[in-house]
């Protein structure tokens, strides 16, 4: 009967030593969950600018150029000659001329300009000596952009107010990766030659209907990658997932994307932080930091 009592007597001192460790196990156990729980909410990602959704539209495809206004046509001033007087000239070579300005004498007499425009070159030892000048006359723009745009550019082109511009030629060879394309001007709008033209947009004639469009700020590349991203988002601006899209067409705000769909949300500021672009993170979207 003592050996039982003395083995009832372990056994419960054994308990009694147990349940202290038993609990201190479960709390260890439940605030590790805890913290784990805490951890993972914290370190949730969110957007870093607005939420944009891909919506479904038509686009006419338009580009963005600049330029400036120059003459396509060149124009030979005849000058007169002498057996016995030589010509004396008062004008060189890149000089403006205007129609009646006095440009010389040959002997006593004075010799006038017939056309307006500028000196390319003096030819006097010549049968028929002559000036040859770009005439301020059928004014064209002269549009340097990449080689990509200039493909595209053909045929009849229209501005926002629906003046056309046509392509007349353009340049064979690339200087510093830009080529120079020609168009005539099919408005008197009183260019002046030499006047520079900014962010005109000239409209292919081409739409895109009904195409899944995104605001281009939403679409961003990898360094030394090509290929295009969005990051998609919660209602709640968290980040889902990472998915590669492709691109159609882009114009000045928007692209024309496959990939997504509509209804889902885009971040539009992750393009600014992958690139190292200025970004005013006070701009952000509500709640898009690290969530605390």
């Amino acid at each position: 009967m003592k050996k039982i009592k003395g083995i009832v007597i372990v056994i419960i001192c054994l308990i009694l030593y147990c349940i202290p460790l038993w609990t201190i196990y479960n709390i260890s156990k439940h605030e590790t969950k805890e913290y784990e729980i805490s951890k993972e909410k914290e370190f949730k990602e969110k957007a870093y600018g607005e939420l944009e959704e891909p919506v479904r539209t038509t686009i006419e495809e338009y580009y963005e150029v600049s330029g400036v206004i120059t003459s396509n046509t060149f124009r030979n001033v005849k000058l007169p000659s002498s057996s016995t007087d030589m010509i004396n000239l008062s004008v060189n070579i890149e000089d403006e001329i205007y129609v009646g300005q006095k440009i010389g004498y040959l002997g006593n007499k004075e010799v006038y300009s017939s056309c307006n425009g500028i000196v390319k070159e003096i030819i006097l030892e010549d049968e028929e000596p002559k000036l040859k000048v770009l005439a301020f006359e059928n004014l064209v723009l002269k549009v340097i952009t990449t080689k990509d745009i200039a493909q595209v550019l053909n045929g009849v082109l229209k501005d926002e107010e629906d003046n056309e511009y046509s392509v007349i030629r353009k340049s064979n060879q690339l200087v510093d990766g830009k080529q120079e394309v020609y168009l005539s001007i099919k408005i008197n709008n009183n260019f002046k030659y030499g006047e520079e033209i900014s962010n005109l947009k000239l409209y292919t004639g081409k739409k895109y209907e009904d195409v899944l469009a995104i605001n281009k700020n939403c679409v961003y590349t990898k360094p030394g990658i090509e290929k295009k991203y969005v990051r998609i988002c919660s209602e709640l601006g968290e980040v889902i997932e990472e998915r590669q899209v492709e691109v159609a067409y882009e114009s000045d705000d928007v692209m024309c994307v496959t990939g997504v769909e509509e209804g889902e949300k885009c971040d539009s500021g992750y393009k600014f932080v992958i690139n190292g672009d200025e970004f005013r993170f006070d701009d952000r979207a509500p709640d898009s930091s690290l969530e605390e």
